[in-house]
């Protein structure tokens, strides 16, 4: 009896769960078709892993780098001994003295004056050339040699210093007497025994060459009225003195040891990082996927919707990977646990998301301090998460969130974008669809219309040309810039545009569930204080591709 009420009871529990099971939409893998532009209508193309644009990236390993920090401070305290002499003795007695030098005047020769040339040797005239070589010697024996006299002696000094005789002698004064070697030389004149008579003046004369002649103050201005001039030279005697030897002392004689001593205390702080990689064996190594987005030239915005959206112009992006899907409970719930955040959903006094709000479906353990999602929702897209906190989940997982012309390429499809050619001159082309990979808002979209009212998990909607799920609906997306209502008038033909000025009020893109259709469409824009959150916004992951 027991066994078959079990059996009616499995029965009855059956079919409650089956009526009670929502009919879910079957997840799309496809492309939209492609507008051929030559053929002028809608081609059909491969699906997407056709395309080959999915991706797979490591965001967090189970093997990391982790910084830890040393400090310590070190005390110093040591006490010095400074060895440094004095001097031990009157600084006079070891000091050398200045050398003294004695003077003395050397007689260097002898000068006649004219006067006395003319009459001991005088002149000859031509009348008597003749005459006087026939004469004998005694004719010259008549002739009387002056007596020695000091009247023949004139003294002349020549300022200390070896100088040349017209440097020594007042020039007018040289020129009244003779050298010794003219006289002789001169052969109009009567020089008969002139060498004789020239040596025995020299001989009475007070100094011969050679002497010396004591020095005195006054003596280089006396010039004495004479018949002989004397040339001498100044010599200097260096004046030997034993008082002035500098006495040889042993150094333990000339100085004094003195001994300092000096106590240093001080203290050194030492700071120092070292990363270590560990190892976490009961966590998983963390993947996202991603679409390889080829960069290329768009049109962003356009000419017929809001005046922020205006005018459409053509700008240039490079390579880049974006998230398929937008950014989930699962995900998040990890960053969390490895920033470390507290029970008010802060970071360092940064909020980082809002943990209060009925539709954050993550929760923090009171006790362990770690979060989980409720189940359920590991595939929903996080909400209540502020721009400031979904920047630093890209920036810990090596990206950043998409700039707001990457991520309205990337919704656009791409360079898979299928646009139709307008203009005069078909130089000019429109995008097909409002929204991200469709006419129509309810087949890539959850909106106001078919939501019921909340967050959907993601990917449950088609995808656009390019395979990114939920761009238009669901939630709006944080992108990186700072809103600027004038941004795109100053962009035109730009590459990799960025608004990185302004107040901190960050761009959101895409709508939510809880908008209509056209706030959802890929050009519209909207904003938000970096440090707000609601719970309509969530973000999508970005990283560089090059």
């Amino acid at each position: 009896m027991k066994f078959i009420q079990f059996v009616f009871f499995l029965i009855v529990l059956a079919a409650v769960l089956v009526t009670c099971k929502t009919v879910e939409q079957p997840v799309a893998n496809y492309y939209k078709p492609v507008f051929d532009q030559t053929k002028n209508k809608l081609m059909p193309v491969g699906r997407p892993n056709q395309a080959d644009l999915d991706t797979t990236v490591l965001i967090r390993s189970n093997i990391r780098e982790t910084v830890v920090e040393f400090f310590d401070t070190i005390i110093i305290s040591e006490t010095f001994y400074i060895e440094s002499g004095e001097l031990a003795v009157p600084i006079e007695l070891i000091n050398a003295k200045p050398p003294k030098y004695d003077t003395f005047l050397v007689a260097q020769k002898y000068l006649v004056n004219t006067e006395l040339v003319d009459v001991l040797f005088p002149v000859i005239p031509d009348s008597l050339a003749g005459v006087i070589d026939s004469l004998n010697m005694n004719y010259n024996d008549s002739i009387t040699v002056p007596r020695k006299n000091t009247d023949y002696l004139a003294f002349a000094a020549d300022s200390f210093s070896n100088n040349s005789f017209n440097d020594s002698i007042n020039a007018h004064v040289v020129a009244e007497f003779f050298e010794v070697d003219d006289i002789l030389a001169d052969e109009q004149r009567d020089l008969f025994q002139a060498d004789s008579v020239l040596q025995a003046i020299f001989s009475d004369a007070p100094w011969q060459i050679g002497d010396s002649i004591p020095y005195f103050k006054g003596m280089e201005n006396t010039f004495l009225d004479s018949m002989l001039l004397l040339i001498y030279d100044t010599v200097h005697v260096r004046i030997f003195d034993p008082a002035d030897i500098i006495p040889q002392l042993p150094f333990d004689v000339l100085s004094d040891i003195k001994i300092d001593t000096i106590d240093i205390v001080d203290s050194i702080i030492y700071h120092r990082e070292v990363v270590f990689k560990i190892f976490y064996p009961n966590e998983i190594d963390l993947f996202i996927d991603m679409v390889r987005v080829t960069g290329g030239t768009f049109k962003i915005g356009n000419d017929y919707y809001d005046e922020d959206e205006r005018p459409a112009y053509k700008i240039r992006l490079s390579n880049f990977l974006i998230s398929k899907h937008e950014v989930t409970n699962y995900l998040f719930a990890i960053f969390l646990n490895d920033l470390k955040c507290d029970s008010l959903g802060e970071f360092e006094g940064i909020k980082v998301i809002d943990l209060d709000h009925p539709m954050t479906r993550i929760e923090r353990n009171k006790f362990t301090g770690r979060f989980s999602v409720e189940y359920g929702y590991d595939n929903y897209p996080v909400v209540n998460v502020s721009w400031a906190g979904a920047q630093m989940f890209c920036k810990a997982s090596g990206g950043r969130l998409p700039s707001e012309a990457e991520w309205e390429y990337a919704a656009r499809g791409g360079i898979y974008a299928k646009r139709k050619v307008v203009g005069q001159m078909d130089d000019d082309y429109e995008y097909l669809y409002l929204y991200a990979g469709a006419y129509y808002m309810s087949d890539v979209g959850w909106f106001v219309d078919n939501s019921h009212g909340d967050v959907w998990a993601v990917g449950r909607k088609i995808p656009n040309e390019l395979g990114l799920f939920d761009m238009c609906g669901n939630v709006w997306e944080w992108c990186y810039d700072k809103y600027n209502n004038q941004f795109y008038r100053i962009n035109d033909r730009s590459l990799d545009p960025m608004c990185l000025t302004g107040p901190n009020v960050r761009v959101n893109r895409g709508g939510s569930w809880s908008n209509d259709a056209i706030y959802c469409r890929v050009t519209n824009r909207n904003f938000l204080g970096e440090f707000n959150y609601n719970p309509y916004i969530g973000f999508r992951y970005m990283r560089e591709w090059r």
